[in-house]
């Protein structure tokens, strides 16, 4: 196959293998790579998502999201009550006092990510233990912050996605994982 020397190598400073290497899909396409390509022809996005492309910050390869269905609506909703997109861009980190239910967000991060995140226990300051699980993964990161927009570092208020809000499904779904991460039902609603 021949390949015309696109100005865009130039511009991103790759070289000319490494181009042709993300485009016939032997290497997946760096996260860096991508903003820059978008950012030189914003069309790319349409391209991208006609095809099942891996991306990466390193040697792991992980798959992003083309759509919101109600599996990731539920898992921003989760994100939002209890959980976080870490300032440093390197992970995003979930915590919950029940391991079924960390058990649940890691499984839906394999499914949706096509990544395994870790779990392990930790104590809180008056001993009662509670369950993490970190997903280091700068292209998660990424894709939270950048895309869906969710703030880096503490978040003093959330902010629907408006591709879920205006979609009465998808914010069914997101209400249901904000619920499981926050919600309550009181043992004596009368006190």
């Amino acid at each position: 196959m021949f390949f015309k020397i696109c100005p865009v190598i130039f511009l991103l400073n790759i070289s000319e293998s490494f181009y042709r290497r993300i485009i016939c899909g032997k290497n997946p396409a760096p996260i860096w790579v991508l903003k820059k390509l978008f950012d030189y022809d914003p069309n790319l996005s349409k391209v991208a998502y006609n095809k099942e492309i891996y991306f990466t910050a390193r040697n792991t390869k992980d798959i992003l999201p083309k759509a919101i269905n109600p599996q990731l609506a539920y898992y921003i909703g989760y994100l939002h009550g209890d959980g976080h997109v870490s300032k440093s861009s390197k992970k995003v980190s979930f915590t919950e006092k029940y391991l079924k239910q960390i058990a649940l967000i890691k499984k839906l991060t394999k499914i949706i990510f096509n990544v395994t995140g870790s779990v392990y226990t930790k104590k809180s300051i008056i001993g009662n233990s509670y369950y993490v699980l970190d997903i280091r993964r700068v292209t998660i990161n990424s894709f939270f912050s950048e895309i869906m927009g969710i703030r880096r570092g503490r978040r003093e208020s959330n902010s629907i996605p408006p591709i879920i809000k205006e979609n009465k499904e998808l914010l069914k779904w997101y209400l249901c994982g904000l619920f499981d991460a926050e919600g309550a039902m009181p043992l004596h609603p009368k006190n």
